[in-house]
């Protein structure tokens, strides 16, 4: 009796890591994909150098290898790498630097499929900018978005790295080099990525003391692109600022503004800080 329920526990073990093994799901599988159709997974080739290698059985049994050039590529079809993924996060949490490592990390990975499509070179690069410009290298980051320019088929992310270099030049007071960065921008670009740069001018006007002009700039942002989402609440933001200067004369301005912010934007970061702005201004009453 004993050997049959030993039996029976282990049918059930093994059973049960039968199933465990059923609902894992299977890792990404990678390709290459060659100019003439030809497809292969990358398991099944290694690199050298500049050249990709096959081992294949030739007839009669033999072992031969096939090499595949670099050059002949159309495309790789590889899944995000995990240290890009922790790239993103660290950047979103602001932990610039660390992100810059581990974005270099990732275009060393993909430097020799740099010009490849479907390489991670240039999202990697992206973020690699974005750490530089957030560290005062923004010299540096300018150099890179050349390369990635000369690299990308992706103009929105060459314009994402060109607006991380305003972002850094204004956060280090390098305002004269943001606005001609800017100024070479507009007419050029359109939506969101225009919505940008008028908001990127706002914070220069803003840090200049030039209030009028700032205004407007942030201004612009609700009126000519109210479907852009992502900019609005700091546009808002962007406004109040302006009218907590300019008190008492904009009290009813400051309260209307933060007051929309907060019911249109309830889940920004901004709508929090205007909140506080909202109880200030009671607490001054």
């Amino acid at each position: 009796m004993r050997f049959i329920k030993t039996l029976l526990i282990a049918s059930l073990a093994a059973g049960s890591c039968a199933l465990l093994a059923q609902d894992m799901p299977e890792a990404p599988k990678k390709r290459y994909i060659f100019n003439n159709g030809l497809s292969r997974d990358a398991d099944k080739l290694r690199l050298e150098g500049d050249t990709l290698v096959e081992e294949i059985t030739l007839p009669g049994g033999a072992k031969g290898e096939r090499p595949y050039a670099i050059s002949s590529l159309e495309q790789i079809d590889f899944p995000e790498p995990e240290e890009l993924t922790r790239a993103y996060k660290l950047m979103a949490e602001g932990k610039a630097a660390e992100a810059g490592l581990a974005a270099e990390r990732v275009m060393r990975e993909f430097l020799i499929f740099r010009d490849v499509k479907g390489s991670y070179w240039a999202p990697a690069a992206l973020v690699r900018i974005q750490s530089l410009s957030e560290g005062n290298r923004v010299d540096e980051a300018r150099k890179l978005v050349e390369e990635l320019k000369k690299v990308s088929d992706d103009p929105n992310l060459v314009l994402e790295g060109q607006l991380a270099v305003v972002d850094g030049q204004i956060k280090f007071k390098k305002y004269d080099e943001a606005q001609e960065e800017l100024d070479a921008l507009k007419g050029k670009v359109k939506g969101a990525p225009a919505g940008r740069v008028w908001l990127l001018e706002g914070d220069i006007n803003f840090a200049r003391g030039n209030m009028d002009e700032a205004l407007r700039s942030y201004l612009r942002i609700p009126t000519l692109y109210p479907t852009v989402t992502e900019l609005q609440a700091r546009a808002y933001m962007g406004a109040i600022r302006i009218y907590q200067k300019q008190l008492p004369y904009s009290k009813v301005s400051l309260r209307e503004t933060a007051n929309e912010l907060v019911r249109e934007y309830p889940k920004s970061p901004e709508a929090a800080l205007a909140l506080k702005v909202l109880e200030e201004l009671d607490q001054a009453n």
